[in-house]
């Protein structure tokens, strides 16, 4: 049996190089996505190319694919099929996110746990989230929560994953979860977090459903379809310099309340971690006071 371990990436270069610290000792094999331009990459190929990075087998995939959930990670579906073909031997991967990082017995447990689900007829263990979040006040916030992502699966050659923003696996036979009594740190900034409800929002109008079918929602993307904005990383750049439409920013104001926290995310982002300098009050939104003193934020990423 081997262990492989899989993650997909886009700049973030301290949270990849700790996850790849983190993961590659571990496992018999590292499959990694680097997607977006290669400024946003040099310094991840940086390390890679480093002497501590080649004691490990890893294999790299460079792609200039638009951030689009299912390409992206059946790239490493793909090759997943390759290496089992080599290997002969059954393969079972870990997936994890940048900011994402298994707990050493959770590490050093992953053959045996692969093994015993294999007895048992399990094919997918889930490991206890442990989410740590940093405020812009430097406060960190802990919570061992009741989720159990569903991050070791077993391979079968050709699967793939499902369409959409919110994906799922698509496997040849039913899926057999077991939760383990095992952790992984998730750790992100609360700005990174709202951004990331922002570049969701693009593409789903509900918090964790692939819909598109609310009013609000369809306002948002005609409005952002007016202004010519196309991709997620064309509105990000004028996130970024302050240049958003007033029509829109209208939008971001109007639904600074919303019960859906991925809209809510658009004055969150632009005028409270921005642009702070653009808000004279918040507005009234319920997430933050307004510090005058607080400045722009530098450590958000999607």
């Amino acid at each position: 049996m081997k262990i492989a371990y899989c993650l997909l990436c886009r700049g973030r270069h301290q949270e990849f190089v700790y996850s790849v610290r983190t993961h590659a000792p571990f496992v018999d094999k590292s499959i990694i996505i680097l997607h977006g331009d290669a400024s946003e990459n040099s310094q991840n190929m940086e390390y890679l190319s480093s002497d501590e990075a080649r004691q490990w087998d890893i294999d790299v995939i460079r792609t200039n694919i638009p951030y689009e959930p299912k390409a992206l990670r059946d790239l490493y579906m793909e090759k997943l099929d390759v290496y089992m073909e080599e290997v002969g031997e059954q393969v079972w991967f870990v997936i994890m996110d940048s900011d994402e990082y298994l707990e050493l017995p959770a590490l050093y447990s992953l053959r045996k746990l692969a093994v015993e689900a294999e007895k048992r007829g399990v094919n997918i263990l889930g490991f206890n989230s442990h989410d740590i979040q940093t405020a812009p006040d430097g406060q960190v916030h802990e919570n061992k929560s009741g989720y159990w992502n569903p991050n070791f699966n077993k391979h079968y050659p050709g699967m793939r994953y499902t369409p959409g923003t919110h994906i799922g696996i698509a496997r040849p036979v039913p899926a057999q979860m077991a939760n383990v009594p095992l952790r992984y740190f998730h750790v992100k900034t609360q700005g990174s977090q709202w951004l990331r409800g922002c570049r969701n929002y693009w593409t789903t109008a509900e918090v964790a459903q692939n819909t598109t079918s609310s009013p609000v929602w369809k306002e948002f993307k005609e409005l952002c379809s007016r202004l010519g904005y196309v991709e997620f990383d064309s509105i990000w750049a004028d996130l970024q310099t302050g240049t958003i439409h007033e029509d829109l920013t209208r939008w971001f104001i109007l639904n600074r309340n919303s019960d859906n926290s991925e809209a809510r995310s658009w004055f969150v982002v632009y005028f409270v971690y921005l642009h702070p300098e653009l808000n004279i009050g918040c507005a009234g939104n319920r997430d933050y006071v307004y510090d005058k003193s607080r400045t722009p934020a530098t450590d958000m990423s999607f």
